[in-house]
């Protein structure tokens, strides 16, 4: 019985002797680059073992999907319009590529499985009911993120995205669960070709803690920029995906990697492990360490661009395997008359029957177990790892738990910073209380005494000689408002806290008699210059009369 799969890197395998031969001559790439064996490889490996007798892999027709909608959707239908039927899709490899795939497949009743499209929006049963995926995806790798601010106390953070339905639904996730945990976020900067706005805005801002979400192309640039603006330093973090390639900075433009390292010094990358940290036998007998042994004898110790995801290729092929392996069991406990041989496009039922078995199939794959939940996601390890100099050292892993919070688990010593004291989420602002010299302040007290002294001896001059014509005719009332408003004022300098439980109380007096008193003295002044003023308009027009 033939079983005719497509597959982006197409591998052929014979599963338990059940599923006799899984072929087809097209083969899709998913990179920039030309398709070579390494890529091929990356899924071959090891499958001659007691579970496969026989590997097919032929690659006279090739397809790139550019990591692109528009070329990954045309390779995906030059390849189902070419006989034979296929009964399922394994790829592509970019989310961008992926979403309208897997859209579109759906119309075609194919089954889709991915090993590297990280897009939240995949999780979602309505629109994409036949997707399954053996990477965890970015939307799992937030509550790591999360947990790192609450670790570190960070309650102000930045995000700083690209404009695309891949970060959006990554960064939107973030945020709600940001908010749940009470994190404020000072700014979401969204860009879709130039940054300097953008970065300048970070800047203004004082972000400190700043969530990235854009691909290693931009990301060469842009830290090339925020190197120029000095965007970076001890007292701030970047948080990166961590599936940019070994050492990419080196291929920015207009910065040094010296440079570049500056600013990514200390910085944090998030992402699905792809690689069982517990050295366990998976399915196709043999660990992650003899997985990468038989790979490298392969490529003569050669390591390919995006060799750490040769696991996550590696068991999305057997998760294929396995789901129609289990379905050609289902069909014949059913009674259903036909094989899969015999599908075609129009087959709802037997798509049904693939979907349902992807779901319940479970296995140890050199990523780890591997199951599908209700969103065709499997469950994951996170990574956290820190940029120190030229290395990225995996610094510890985020485990799921039960109650759906998760744990950390820290090796080579955790996340290390500067000092030893993490970077704070905004700068501090330290109220500092400064006081005048005790000579100047005993001169003012001197001074504002006796100008206390002289205004209330003036008082008491004005009310003990009140009755005389000379004193009548100065307006002797108002001249004592001003006095008693310029008593006010002296005794402000009078008014000093003397204890921290004080400071409100006596503050509030000083404003109290400084406002009071020069209402009264400036005021009172006012009113005795406008009487005059009127007191001569009035003497004035009785001049002009007679």
């Amino acid at each position: 019985m033939s079983i005719r799969v497509l597959v982006e890197l197409f591998i052929g395998v014979n599963v338990k002797k059940t599923i006799k031969n899984i072929a087809d001559s097209s083969i899709v790439n998913h990179g920039k680059g030309k398709i070579n064996r390494y890529e091929l490889l990356r899924c071959h490996t090891q499958l001659r073992n007691e579970h496969t007798r026989k590997a097919i892999i032929r690659e006279e027709q090739t397809y790139r999907s550019q990591c692109l909608a528009g070329p990954g959707i045309n390779a995906m239908f030059e390849l189902l319009y070419r006989p034979p039927y296929k009964v399922m899709i394994i790829g592509p490899g970019c989310s961008v590529a992926c979403i309208p795939a897997a859209e579109a497949s759906l119309y075609w009743n194919l089954t889709h499985v991915s090993y590297s499209c990280l897009s939240p929006s995949l999780s979602n049963k309505e629109r994409f009911p036949n997707f399954f995926r053996t990477s965890t995806p970015d939307v799992m790798q937030n509550p790591a993120r999360v947990g790192i601010m609450e670790k570190f106390n960070w309650r102000k953070v930045a995000i700083f995205q690209e404009s695309n339905e891949y970060f959006a639904s990554l960064m939107d996730s973030a945020i709600v669960l940001m908010d749940e945990r009470n994190i404020t976020l000072i700014t979401n900067e969204i860009f879709q070709t130039d940054v300097t706005l953008q970065l300048q805005s970070l800047k203004n801002k004082d972000a400190r803690i700043i969530v990235t979400g854009f691909y290693q192309g931009q990301a060469e640039s842009i830290f090339c920029q925020i190197y120029h603006m000095g965007l970076y330093g001890e007292d701030i973090v970047w948080t990166l995906p961590n599936w940019y390639t070994a050492n990419w900075w080196e291929a920015a433009t207009g910065c040094t990697p010296e440079q570049m390292l500056k600013v990514l010094q200390g910085s944090l990358y998030f992402g699905p492990v792809y690689k069982n940290p517990v050295l366990e036998t998976s399915i196709a007998g043999i660990n992650t360490d003899e997985f990468d042994r038989l790979f490298l004898e392969r490529t003569n110790g050669s390591k390919p661009y995006g060799m750490n995801m040769n696991p996550v290729y590696y068991d999305a092929i057997w998760a294929a395997a396995l789901g129609l392996n289990l379905t050609i069991t289902k069909m014949a406990e059913r009674g259903i008359n036909k094989t899969l041989d015999q599908f075609t496009y129009a087959d709802y039922e037997i798509n049904q029957l693939i979907i349902e078995s992807m779901h319940e199939i479970e296995f140890i794959g050199i990523r780890g177990y591997t199951r599908f939940d209700e969103n065709g996601d499997p469950s994951g390890i996170v990574e956290i790892l820190q940029q120190h100099g030229e290395n990225v050292t995996q610094v510890g892993i985020h485990l799921p738990s039960a109650d759906g919070e998760g744990y950390f688990h820290w090796m080579n010593g955790g996340i290390q910073w500067p000092g030893g004291v993490p970077p704070r989420d905004s700068s501090i602002i330290i109220p500092i209380k400064l006081f005048v010299s005790s000579n100047l302040y005993s001169s003012m007290v001197a001074l504002a005494a006796s100008g206390i002294c002289i205004a209330f001896s003036l008082l008491l001059f004005n009310l003990a000689f009140r009755k005389r014509r000379l004193i009548k005719l100065s307006s002797p009332n108002i001249n004592n408002i001003i006095l008693l408003g310029c008593m006010l004022s002296y005794a402000t300098v009078l008014i000093e806290e003397s204890s921290e439980q004080h400071v409100l109380l006596f503050c509030t007096m000083r404003k109290f008699f400084f406002v009071t008193g020069f209402a009264c003295a400036f005021g009172a002044l006012f009113a005795k210059t406008w009487r005059v003023h009127r007191i001569m308009i009035t003497s004035m027009k009785g001049v002009k009369k007679v």
